[in-house]
């Protein structure tokens, strides 16, 4: 089968969860003998003109849209996230060159919505994975800042032009040249890490700051009443894409019970939606590395957060839950990078048996470092990938019950869940597991391995098939036959 695929970043270039997610999925199908594209946003350089630039890695064709017109964060611009002629023309050129039997969209962040309507006109079966919210959120997360409160949705565009007013020229201009500068930093990993390192060593210093309230404004909005047109731009945003969803894709996967909820909430057929857990590459890999580990809980128990140290992911909530356990109970490791002055805030609150041990390399070899991890977001998250990797590491999780962890952390079986944005109800249970070490070893007991990518694309390559068959025959009945075949 040929498959295009179609997202925001490549690796390591651009990095994150369904980023990876979608890049090893395209590299397992083209092991197993698939014609695999990926045609993608996000690439930038100091010219100004947007371009195709096509290359091949790991048997897998790469369709670069290098200077997209519409940024990773597009502020203002609603209207040209739903059609743009440059994106339309160049997405159409690579679309000819590939000729795939199905189209499988996991993101349109820097690209256009009208990429599914293209790919609808010349009769190509569409399906569009939900990894965040960012079809019905121009920010993808549902979070108003500088509240961090869950937004209830678009309301007619009013909620969307108050959070995101436009920017001005030279602030775009500016972001623009910083988004070019950390796109070639990442194109090399050694320097990228060097720098990163600079970074925590800066905010090492800022430590010895006096301490400051979590809880301060770490945003800022406009207070004036927002531009009518542009209320209006992300009203029509809004119904565009939801007709996108209802009207042209052939099939919608979400990637937890949450996204499938929360999209049925903002208007999307229900039986259009498949919930389909996704896989990870590293499944097996951690799970034998776990079998080769020391069972022991250690004494003091090890805490342990992994993952972009940013406020969506909640860690100013675990800082505040490990300040409230009795002092040298407990020790609490942060692996990861983010924001220098989230970061450095985050340093000078923490109190002793905390450390930022920042970025890392070798996932298994970091997963050892700790007995328990700890995932607090405060957002929907859809399926944090930290999950899946430290279960397959056998370590129990604490997280937030939101979003899509409660798919697979079940409390007081393979894990605990907390009240989300709650640090008081966060540190009973780490106290829980303080007061009851034999607790990690039953759980650990509990823990079911996640599905492994090559298991994962064989669900995909079922999934693919068993569309492209049903758009022929016109049945609509295909989401439930699916669920009932993958035993989802």
């Amino acid at each position: 089968m040929n498959v295009l695929m179609v997202n925001w970043g490549w690796p390591p270039r651009q990095s994150g969860g369904p980023i990876g997610y979608a890049a090893d999925l395209c590299r397992q199908l083209a092991q197993m003998g698939h014609q695999v594209s990926m045609f993608y946003a996000g690439d930038s350089t100091f010219k100004r003109r947007p371009f195709l630039n096509i290359r091949k890695e790991d048997k897998v064709t790469l369709g670069s849209l290098v200077n997209s017109p519409n940024r990773y964060s597009n502020s203002g611009y609603p209207l040209r996230e739903c059609r743009d002629p440059q994106i339309e023309g160049l997405y159409l050129d690579f679309l000819k060159k590939t000729d795939p039997d199905l189209v499988h969209i996991h993101s349109l962040i820097g690209l256009c919505g009208s990429i599914i309507k293209l790919t609808k006109k010349m009769n190509i079966p569409i399906v569009v994975s939900l990894h965040n919210y960012w079809f019905v959120c121009p920010r993808g997360d549902f979070l108003i800042p500088p509240s961090y409160n869950l937004c209830s949705g678009p309301d007619e565009g009013l909620n969307c032009a108050i959070c995101l007013p436009k920017e001005s020229r030279l602030g775009r201009n500016l972001a623009k040249a910083k988004d070019t500068v950390k796109s070639l930093l990442k194109r090399n990993v050694g320097v990228k890490r060097k720098l990163q390192r600079y970074l925590m060593w800066v905010n090492g210093l800022r430590r010895r700051l006096p301490s400051v309230n979590l809880t301060e404004h770490l945003y800022d909005i406009p207070s004036a009443i927002p531009d009518s047109a542009l209320v209006f731009g992300y009203q029509f945003r809004e119904r565009y894409f939801r007709r996108l969803l209802s009207e042209d894709a052939d099939l919608i996967i979400a990637v937890s019970r949450a996204v499938k909820r929360i999209f049925v909430q903002h208007g999307i057929q229900e039986e259009k939606i498949l919930v389909l857990h996704s896989g990870i590459k590293v499944a097996e890999r951690l799970e034998k590395l776990a079998s080769q580990a020391k069972p022991e809980v250690r004494d003091p128990v090890i805490f342990g957060f992994f993952g972009p140290v940013q406020p969506y992911k909640g860690v100013h909530v675990l800082i505040d839950a490990f300040n409230r356990l009795p002092q040298n109970s407990a020790r609490l490791l942060i692996f990861g990078t983010g924001g220098s002055d989230y970061v450095s805030r985050l340093m000078r609150q923490a109190k002793s048996g905390v450390e930022f041990r920042g970025a890392f390399d070798d996932l298994g070899r970091m997963l050892t470092e700790f007995d328990v991890a700890v995932v607090p977001p405060i957002w929907e998250d859809n399926s944090p990938l930290v999950v899946l990797e430290a279960l397959s590491a056998k370590k129990p999780v604490i997280g937030a019950n939101i979003g899509g962890i409660p798919d697979f952390v079940q409390d007081n079986v393979n894990g605990l869940l907390f009240k989300p944005k709650d640090a008081e109800d966060l540190a009973e249970k780490m106290k829980k597991i303080i007061a009851s070490p034999h607790l990690v070893q039953r759980f650990r007991r509990n823990i079911k391995r996640p599905k492994s990518m090559q298991e994962h694309a064989r669900d995909m390559e079922r999934v693919y098939a068993q569309l492209c068959s049903k758009i022929k025959k016109r049945d609509t009945s295909f989401v439930t036959e699916t669920s009932n075949v993958l035993g989802v």
